[in-house]
């Protein structure tokens, strides 16, 4: 079911207005009277089709709502500034209870005020109805989910360590891995099933969020917890989202799930626009490097190597689902034109390039890891000059004995 939040927060306004006759006119909103600056939240998950100047309104906000959403069209008016908040223009994806406005008093107003309107499909002047029955059962968007992207179902699990870090550096995708992949087609199993899973700690494990093959969204940990999903470092540095299905699932099978895709493309959008990490994908030498941006298990275990996991698989069209996720924030994906097998082949050489090999020399009797290939390489390339320039100055001081000895025996001869 599709989340509805109320477009103020409980406690914070009073209906002065509602839907139907007004003084002679048709009044087709409803108003709730609050301190001008008031916040003012998306009622429900949309695109914004229209903002800014609207007359009447003053400024105005119209989000559009697709029927995963719970369609419709919403409308939210009077604010003085409708770009005051970062990232909310025409276009944007926003999702229900995430900050989009503050309370005004703009155009034709009495008072600080919002005006809010519902339209069962698209917008039309005429087509609105009673928001009071649609917000019946909305929930508050001053809850425990504000700031963070609100999933369908929430089942938190205690398995965390606690508040993490400040610093958000990655979004790091998972696989569930429901046993050995059993082909095409076969079920990872389903968000609530795998939530239930997670809320017991004996089981191990948890992320923040998970997403199932039909695109509903789970929540397992809020965002501010270090859940228990890929390694000291990588728990406290990121938000971890857990797709359903396996690491080995063919690139082919992975584009089939477009609803997946699609919500995994909604989560990661949003992250990126509240804890402003880049949508692109990066390497485990750039998370080392404190680069941001979006990555698989697999990355984080290369990079600070405190798990051994290569999920979500080199099949998984990270590629396509960066290219949703800027569509959805307005803005465009850096081009990455590695097939999956090129990136297996570049995470292969990564390994051999920077994994540690013990001395194979005859007069060293132990085994430890002491350098890389290329430090070997580079060491025995220093020690093949080293005997090179020792040979040529032996060779030249054994030329000056023979000289030595030639001259020492002419004058003897003599």
């Amino acid at each position: 079911m599709a989340i509805r939040c109320l477009p103020v927060k409980k406690g914070t306004y009073t209906v002065s207005s509602g839907f139907g006759a007004r003084w002679g006119t048709q009044h087709r909103g409803l108003d709730f009277a609050a301190a001008d600056g008031t916040p003012i939240y998306a009622s429900q998950g949309g695109t914004i089709a229209y903002i800014g100047a609207a007359s009447g309104f003053g400024q105005w906000i119209v989000i559009d709502h697709p029927t995963e959403d719970g369609s419709g069209t919403t409308v939210y008016g009077h604010m003085w500034n409708a770009f005051a908040v970062p990232g909310v223009r025409l276009g944007a994806r926003v999702e229900a209870g995430q900050l989009i406005a503050y309370v005004g008093s703009n155009g034709e107003s009495s008072g600080p005020h919002l005006h809010f309107e519902v339209h069962p499909t698209v917008w039309r002047q005429g087509s609105q109805i009673d928001p009071a029955p649609w917000l019946s059962n909305a929930t508050d968007p001053g809850g425990t989910t504000m700031g963070q992207f609100v999933t369908d179902e929430t089942n938190l699990s205690s398995a965390d360590d606690g508040v993490r870090m400040a610093r958000t550096q990655l979004q790091v995708i998972h696989t569930n891995e429901p046993g050995p992949y059993k082909g095409w087609g076969a079920s990872p199993g389903t968000v609530p099933g795998l939530l239930a899973y997670l809320a017991d700690r004996k089981n191990g494990g948890s992320y923040h969020t998970i997403v199932g093959r039909d695109g509903r969204t789970g929540r397992s940990n809020d965002d501010v917890y270090a859940p228990w999903a890929g390694g000291y470092t990588a728990n406290q540095r990121g938000l971890h989202l857990c797709a359903l299905g396996w690491s080995d699932q063919p690139r082919d099978e992975w584009l089939s799930y477009d609803a997946q895709l699609n919500s995994i493309a909604r989560i990661l959008a949003y992250n990126a626009r509240e804890y402003d990490i880049p949508l692109v994908r990066v390497t485990s030498s750039d998370i080392r490097a404190g680069r941001k941006g979006v990555c698989g298990h697999a990355d984080t275990s290369l990079a600070w190597g405190e798990t051994d996991h290569t999920d979500p698989g080199h099949n998984f069209p990270l590629d396509v689902v960066l290219a949703k996720a800027n569509a959805i924030n307005g803005g465009q994906s850096e081009e990455d034109d590695l097939t999956p097998q090129q990136h297996d082949m570049l995470v292969r050489i990564h390994r051999e390039l920077t994994q540690l090999h013990p001395s194979r020399s005859l007069y060293r009797n132990t085994s430890d890891p002491v350098d890389t290939a290329p430090g070997f390489a580079i060491n025995a390339d220093g020690r093949s000059h080293e005997a090179l320039v020792e040979v040529r100055a032996l060779a030249t001081k054994v030329a000056g004995l023979e000289n030595d000895v030639k001259a020492i025996l002419a004058a003897v001869s003599k």
